[in-house]
């Protein structure tokens, strides 16, 4: 992933102060630490972490670089996106499934070969491209209300590393909700900044990129607001936590030593997973039960 880029980058028209929070509006915060000349703080009301300083919106493009989608192994992308769909659960047979924020089109692919009939959108032009040049598919680009999706005609929705980047989340569901048909399911993977993932890695939270934060508490309440009933929430399999060796095999010296501790990284990430201990991403399971205005 691209190194963000410091506040300095910008100038002051582009970016924006926010005074209180932008969910509840409340403005009793707590500071917490500031990455990149970006300072973040917790909403002491409704547990939202925001920037308080940010890009303005009409500016994002300046964020991301046109290799933000890096190539990963198509085997590795091909095992996400089972396990991801494996997390959605009964579908109807050749049901609707949108995917935003489709990256390479790896889970829309897979879809598509089992039978569904899935369609993905991501705001990138590499994303596009690169899906059609690995797994031949064709994803939209452009953000979601330009996709031409009518109301009440998907079966499920997907939306993975996406809730953070966006600057109205709590409106994005309720925009969601629509689309979906009554008892529609969501798929959501996101950050949790619950409990003692608060403090983890601070920064190192990916500012301007991450514009927001959430606790488990506050994810409910949003899908609560937005017409969900939420199924469940798990710790997200395809997360590289616990991090305590994974930046260090990270690196690409080709020595002994690094090659050893990235075998090491990955049988203690398998057995995190199959252990069910709690992560930093979890995936959000949830069910449209009401309509919103």
């Amino acid at each position: 992933m691209p190194q963000m880029p410091h506040i300095d980058k910008f100038s002051e028209s582009q970016i924006e102060k926010v005074e209180s929070c932008p969910y509840c509006k409340s403005d009793k915060n707590l500071p917490i630490f500031i990455e990149n000349g970006f300072p973040y703080a917790q909403c002491e009301s409704c547990t939202l972490i925001y920037l308080q300083r940010r890009v303005r919106e009409e500016h994002l493009g300046l964020v991301y670089a046109d290799d933000y989608h890096a190539e990963a192994p198509v085997l590795w992308l091909r095992h996400v996106a089972e396990g991801r769909l494996a997390l959605f659960g009964r579908i109807p047979s050749g049901g609707r499934i949108h995917e935003d924020g489709a990256g390479v089109g790896a889970f829309v692919a897979l879809c598509n070969q089992r039978g569904y009939r899935c369609s993905g959108n991501d705001v990138g032009k590499g994303a596009a491209e690169q899906a059609h040049k690995l797994f031949k598919t064709e994803l939209f680009q452009g953000p979601l209300h330009s996709v031409g999706i009518h109301s009440s005609s998907l079966d499920a929705f997907a939306s993975f590393n996406l809730l953070s980047h966006l600057y109205q989340p709590w409106q994005y569901l309720k925009d969601v909700n629509r689309l979906l048909r009554a008892g529609g399911r969501l798929l959501l993977r996101t950050g949790d900044r619950s409990g003692r993932f608060r403090n983890l890695r601070w920064g190192s939270w990916s500012a301007p990129e991450h514009t927001f934060h959430y606790t488990r508490h506050l994810l409910r309440d949003m899908l609560t607001s937005s017409g969900f009933k939420v199924k469940k929430i798990v710790p997200a399999f395809d997360s590289d936590y616990p991090y305590f060796l994974y930046d260090y095999s990270r690196i690409q010296d080709g020595s002994l030593r690094r090659r050893v501790t990235k075998l090491l990284c990955g049988g203690v990430i398998y057995g995190w997973n199959l252990l069910g201990f709690p992560k930093d991403d979890v995936f959000v399971i949830a069910d449209k039960v009401g309509s919103v205005s």
